[in-house]
């Protein structure tokens, strides 16, 4: 049934009784959530072992307008990560950057557009772990996730070769974001200055009654009756 959701007689009740709160926006996005997790769990064995992988990221902006990706996750301390944002109605992607895991926390960046700051638009961050070789994960970091991720479970652990039961899995999450503003433009070139400075000189105000025009001299400005 796609119109359906399954539930124990209490939470039946509680949800029936309490409409404004559980609408059915909020309803339809725990199905979602739901089905996404069994979807990734199907045929993958659950053991003690296993770690259903998170990921939450958020985009900042430092002093210089670079953004990063910044956020929490449960893969082990040492892990390698690789960062990309790309531009949503592409596949090409601004820039990529590495980094690891620390106390449970990501910091990827910054990026940039070819040195430029990235100018505020809706983007695709994208966050990528592999556990083989060529990675190089120190043995603490594989104790815990597998060869070849072979522990990983849940949404945001993915099959090398989706065709094979016995493939190698890796970690990939992508989410989208609507990029901090800018915090710094950048700096007024000499003839934009200059132009702001005659737009200014041509002005008039009145002052009590008075009219004074304003006037610029020696970089300065000053009012003259």
């Amino acid at each position: 049934m796609t119109n359906g959701i399954w539930l124990c007689d209490n939470h039946a009740r509680e949800i029936d009784l309490d409409t404004s709160r559980y609408t059915t926006e909020v309803l339809r996005a725990w199905k979602y959530h739901a089905e996404t997790v069994a979807r990734a769990l199907l045929g993958r064995p659950i053991s003690n072992s296993s770690i259903d992988v998170s990921i939450e990221v958020a985009l900042i902006r430092d002093s210089t307008d670079g953004l990063w990706i910044v956020g929490e996750t449960n893969l082990p301390d040492g892990t390698n990560l690789m960062g990309e944002l790309r531009r949503v109605s592409s596949r090409s992607y601004y820039a990529q950057t590495k980094g690891l895991t620390n106390n449970n926390r990501l910091l990827l960046g910054p990026f940039t557009d070819n040195g430029k700051a990235i100018e505020q638009a809706w983007l695709r961050v994208v966050v990528i772990s592999h556990f083989n070789e060529a990675w190089s994960h120190p043995s603490l970091v594989l104790d815990v996730v597998g060869k070849d991720g072979a522990f990983l479970v849940g949404k945001y652990s993915k099959p090398l070769d989706p065709d094979l039961d016995d493939t190698a899995y890796f970690v990939q999450a992508e989410f989208e974001f609507a990029a901090p503003p800018l915090l710094y433009g950048p700096p007024l070139t000499p003839e934009e200055i200059q132009a702001s400075i005659d737009q200014v000189k041509q002005c008039a105000m009145t002052v009590e009654g008075h009219e004074r025009a304003s006037a610029c001299l020696s970089g300065r400005l000053f009012m003259s009756s």
